[in-house]
């Protein structure tokens, strides 16, 4: 199966948002977990209220503005990295905007757009996720790549290529392929 395609924006945007729901789905590393981001933000927050009101004969300087400009700053900053993620990876990675090709089959999978080409076998695949545009073919736990639905030609060609992905992609199992080895024969000891 052979088919050709761009990127958009769109589908970039798409695949981030997927990729953080499937990631927080696993379980995934992080290098600082959100729920220890928003500990500490609320700790913050709460020590520096009971600072701002605590019963003192000297007068404590205020802390509250303090508090709700750390508080901007930080959701400001939050959800600013959401939603221009997509633009700026978009804009710094001039190769999203190549045209590609895609040719799949039992053996393997070859992505060439005009400065590389790119062949992996089924093992290199741990797992897909499909959104509503697109399938996530997933090298590693934060690498994949995007294979939109509309550049097959009709709905039972996403049905094959579907297909084809539940039936090649496996779970990896957490080591290597162990191939058995073939026994040599004894050697022959005549004198």
């Amino acid at each position: 199966m052979i088919i050709e395609f761009e990127y958009t924006i769109d589908d970039l945007q798409e695949a981030l948002t997927a990729h953080r729901r499937t990631f927080a789905k696993t379980g995934g590393t992080r290098v600082v977990p959100r729920w220890l981001g928003w500990s500490v933000f609320g700790g913050l927050a709460v020590l520096l209220i009971l600072i701002q009101f605590r019963p003192t004969a000297q007068p404590t300087p205020p802390v509250l503005p303090w508090i709700l400009i750390f508080a901007c700053i930080w959701l400001f900053t939050f959800f600013w990295n959401r939603r221009f993620a997509a633009k700026y990876i978009w804009r710094s990675q001039p190769s999203f905007q190549l045209r590609r090709t895609l040719d799949a089959d039992p053996s393997r999978l070859i992505i060439d757009d005009a400065q590389r080409r790119t062949e992996k076998k089924w093992t290199s695949i741990r797992q897909f996720v499909e959104t509503a545009n697109l399938f996530l073919l997933y090298t590693g736990e934060h690498a994949f790549d995007m294979v939109p639905k509309r550049a097959f030609a009709s709905p039972a060609k996403v049905d094959e290529f579907r297909a084809l992905l539940e039936q090649e992609v496996h779970q990896p199992t957490g080591g290597f392929p162990v191939t058995p080895s073939q026994s040599l024969p004894p050697p022959d000891h005549k004198g």
